[in-house]
């Protein structure tokens, strides 16, 4: 009971840090504008549509086996959706620990009487609680779709908690395979191989329960699940845990705090070419030496790595806001929201990367080249704004038709 205690206070520690670092990068990056034009609005809009949501407002008039596009029942479509969420899920908690291990840590578990297995449980435990939180918002949000598919919602959500179970023995195999200054090119392969081959039991059971096969889907997901779970431990229990300790900061606290630009992890050396063929191409096309300002931000936000997905991102939700909302008001408003979103985005991001030269550069005025970004950035924001409007226009008469 002793040794127990010791964990669980171990344990709370832990929690309670990892909740007090997130409250203080949320009190970083909140402010009264934040909570008067996104929070409030966003809650009540949340709510509103919840309600209409689980009311079935939206799901009014189907069945199992409604067709919807090109003849696909929507039974099927429930099915590939759920596959491909809960794989980004599964790809997005691979490969880390959901709070990493530091070197107080470090020495706890070396003067700990505690034995290993009763550390590994304590860490599965850790992986769970924290596996459960996405798994447990997409199964509560797939609750209206699970019921047209006519799956009991305790065979849905035991499912679900039986694969956060398998997840957080994952995490933990991939964090050790994941040794960056170990690594082989056998372990490499091994690491992005399984970060892939892992899922294949969680998609393929979620996938057979939702397609009526409950029974093949408890079996694949018990039977190969299980048995990569085992292999899993093996692994874990076999191997050194000094993989644990390579501390890896965490997604939140990376995009609050400032980064360098120039730094070779955020630059795509791949677009190195392409992004000056296409500054050239331009000038070319239009007969003129383009402004500086131009050629800092086609050059370095090209190069930037993640600059396509997070653009995607926005259109995605710009143009889901002017979907989903029922009344014009509530589309526009909404819309303006992610406009100001990208605003802030760009501020956040795309201004570092001519700022810093800007400010370097000893032969123009530091001032001019700052105005004349500025009115680019208000220039790219308007045009952005009148693209997401075009294409939701374009996909709503696709549609349509």
């Amino acid at each position: 009971m002793k040794r127990i205690a010791l964990l669980a206070v171990w344990t709370g520690r832990r929690m309670r840090s990892w909740w007090k670092v997130r409250l203080q990068v949320l009190r970083l990056v909140s402010d009264w504008v934040t909570t008067l034009y996104l929070l409030i609005p966003g809650t009540i809009f949340a709510v509103w549509w919840l309600g209409r949501y689980y009311r079935g407002d939206l799901t009014s008039g189907l069945t199992a086996d409604t067709e919807l596009w090109l003849g696909v029942p929507f039974r099927i479509v429930v099915a590939v959706a759920m596959f491909v969420v809960m794989m980004a899920v599964h790809v997005m908690l691979y490969g880390s620990l959901p709070i990493p291990l530091e070197s107080g840590d470090r020495l706890f578990l070396l003067l700990s009487p505690v034995r290993r297995s009763w550390l590994l449980a304590t860490l599965w435990v850790e992986g769970l609680i924290f596996s459960l939180m996405p798994v447990a918002v997409i199964g509560i949000l797939s609750v209206p779709f699970v019921r047209i598919c006519r799956i009991p919602l305790d065979t849905w959500f035991g499912m679900l908690v039986l694969l956060s179970g398998y997840e957080a023995v994952i995490r933990i195999a991939s964090q050790l395979l994941n040794d960056r200054d170990r690594m082989t090119w056998q372990q490499w392969i091994a690491y992005h191989a399984g970060r892939y081959l892992s899922y294949l039991p969680v998609g393929i059971g979620l996938t057979r329960q939702i397609l009526g096969r409950p029974g093949a889907g408890w079996g694949v997901l018990l039977g190969v699940g299980g048995t990569v779970s085992a292999l899993a431990v093996r692994y874990i229990s076999r191997t050194e845990w000094d993989g644990l300790f390579q501390v890896r900061q965490s997604f939140l606290v990376s995009a609050v705090l400032p980064a360098d630009p120039d730094a070779v992890s955020n630059i795509q050396f791949r677009m190195r070419r392409i992004s000056a063929w296409l500054v050239r191409w331009t000038e070319n096309l239009f007969h003129r030496q383009m402004h500086p300002v131009i050629w800092i931000l086609l050059l370095r936000t090209l190069r930037r790595k993640g600059m396509l997905r997070d653009l995607m991102f926005f259109t995605v939700v710009a143009t889901g806001t002017l979907t989903i909302g029922s009344q014009a008001w509530i589309k526009w408003i909404y819309f303006g929201f992610c406009v100001f979103l990208f605003y802030e985005w760009w501020g956040i991001r795309i201004h570092p990367l001519y700022e810093v030269p800007i400010t370097q550069q000893q032969i123009v005025d530091p001032w001019s080249l700052r105005v004349a970004a500025a009115r680019w950035r208000s220039r790219v924001v308007v045009g952005i704004g009148v693209a997401w409007v075009i294409l939701w226009a374009l996909l709503r008469r696709y549609f349509h038709h």
